[in-house]
């Protein structure tokens, strides 16, 4: 049935692209370049992430009350802490220990394993490969 659904929907999406007509635009991608801004936690001006602007771009945020996680066009998971007011790591960040790491890092653990999304919740991080 899934078989059937997926040729189906690829079935009209090719007659929409063969109907469309030489003075219609057709959206490209054309960079994978991204950057990453933060602000909160005693920022007031967004700060930029240089991590995510050479080699690592930024394809979606998930952010809880004190992690963040980034999974990047190439479908890498990096994660980092802003904890504030002693509050502490249960290991939801995926780097093997509870530590709070500042700066994104990315997760050893699910490299190559093709990560495509992410959302983080109080004290887990769920993502999709």
């Amino acid at each position: 049935e899934m078989e059937h659904k997926v040729k189906e929907l690829n079935s009209a999406s090719r007659k929409l692209r063969m109907s469309v007509s030489q003075t219609d635009t057709i959206p490209v991608v054309t960079s994978k370049t991204s950057e990453v801004y933060y602000f909160g936690g005693g920022r007031q001006i967004p700060q930029k992430l240089d991590t995510f602007t050479i080699g690592d771009s930024a394809l979606q945020v998930s952010i809880s009350s004190c992690h963040f996680a980034v999974v990047t066009v190439e479908k890498e998971l990096f994660t980092w802490a802003n904890v504030q007011g002693g509050q502490g790591m249960v290991g939801q960040l995926g780097h093997g220990d509870t530590a709070s790491y500042r700066m994104p890092k990315k997760v050893a653990a699910l490299q190559g394993q093709g990560v495509v999304n992410v959302s983080c919740g109080e004290e887990f991080t769920a993502c999709v490969n």
